[in-house]
C-alpha cells in the first residue's frame, strides 16, 4: 500500500479496512488536514463535517494518536491541530460526534473504552509509537523463548493479564486494551510484527517482514528490535500462519495466502 495516499483515495482505503490504523499513510500530512476539518466544524454540524471530511478527520486524529499520544493526553494535540476551534466542552463533543459518525460511515470497527470517545480514537491507532518500546520488549521475550511463536498465541497470553498488572509488566494500557478487544485484528497485527522479528534474525531487515503494516510502524519496530538485538533461543523453523484477506483493488475477492513452508522445511507440505 502506498504510504503517500492521495486525498481522493482515502475513502476507498477506509472502506476496505477494519480500523484506521491498518492504513499506510503520511501521518504528518494527515494531521495538517485537521486544520480544514476544524474550520468546517466551526461553521457546520458534526454530521455535515463527517459526510464532507470524515476521511480526513479519521486519518488526522489517528495520526495524532500514533505520533503524539503520551500518558492519556489526546485533547491538547487535537485542538493544537485545529486552531480554529477553542477547547470547550461543546467543541469536544462536536469532534467526538463527527469521529463516531465517520467511523460508522466507513463501517469501521467500534470499540468500548473507559475513556469514551478519546479511548476509541486510541483504539483506531492500534499501537501508539510511545508504546512500541514496551510492546517490543514483551513480544521479544515471548519470541525468544517460544517453540512456535504466533500472533494469536501471544495475544491470548496478553488477554489473560489482569488490568492492574499491565503497567508493572511493561505494557501500555492502550495496547493491552487493543489486544483485549480487537480479536483477529490484533492477532493479525502481532503476527506481522513477529514476521519482522523473523526477518531481522540475520541482523538485516531485507525480506519485507510485516508486509501490510504501515511503513512508519514497521520502521519503528525494526529500530526497536535492532537496538535490543533480539534473537530466538529455540531452534527449528517457525512456520508463519496462513493469511486470509480481502483484495479490493484487483479481483475484489477473499484470498488465502499460504506461507512457503516447503522452502523453509525442504520437504513437501500438504495443507488440510
Amino acid at each position: 500500500m502506498n504510504s503517500q495516499l492521495d486525498p481522493e483515495s482515502y475513502a476507498g482505503q477506509l472502506s476496505a479496512a477494519s480500523i484506521v490504523g491498518q492504513l499506510d499513510f503520511d501521518y504528518q500530512a494527515a494531521i495538517e488536514e485537521l486544520r480544514l476539518v476544524g474550520e468546517t466544524l466551526k461553521r457546520a454540524g458534526a454530521v455535515t463535517t463527517a459526510i464532507a471530511l470524515g476521511d480526513r478527520l479519521l486519518l488526522g486524529i489517528t495520526g495524532l494518536a500514533v505520533l503524539e499520544y503520551r500518558d492519556g493526553a489526546m485533547c491538547e494535540p487535537i485542538f493544537a491541530a485545529m486552531p480554529g476551534l477553542e477547547d470547550t466542552t461543546k467543541n469536544r463533543e462536536k469532534i467526538a460526534e463527527a469521529f463516531r459518525e465517520s467511523l460508522d460511515r466507513f463501517e469501521l470497527e467500534r470499540f468500548v473504552h473507559p475513556w469514551g470517545n478519546l479511548g476509541e480514537m486510541l483504539m483506531q491507532a492500534a499501537i501508539p509509537h510511545s508504546s512500541i518500546p514496551g510492546f517490543v520488549s514483551i513480544l521479544g521475550r515471548y519470541y525468544e523463548s517460544s517453540d512456535s511463536p504466533s500472533g494469536s498465541d501471544f495475544c491470548d497470553w496478553i488477554r489473560s493479564w489482569p488490568l492492574e498488572l499491565v503497567n508493572a509488566k511493561g505494557l501500555s494500557k492502550p495496547v493491552w486494551r487493543f489486544i483485549q478487544q480487537a480479536g483477529e485484528i490484533s492477532d493479525d497485527l502481532v503476527e506481522k510484527c513477529i514476521e519482522i522479528f523473523d526477518d531481522l534474525q540475520d541482523g538485516e531487515y531485507d525480506e519485507d517482514g510485516g508486509d501490510g503494516l504501515p511503513a512508519e510502524l514497521i520502521k519503528a519496530i525494526v529500530q526497536e528490535i535492532q537496538s535490543k538485538s533480539i534473537r530466538r533461543m529455540k531452534t527449528g523453523t517457525r512456520i508463519p500462519q496462513p493469511k486470509l484477506f480481502w483484495e479490493p483493488d484487483e479481483s475484489s475477492s477473499i484470498q488465502l495466502e499460504l506461507p512457503s513452508v516447503e522452502i523453509q522445511t525442504s520437504s513437501a507440505v500438504m495443507w488440510k
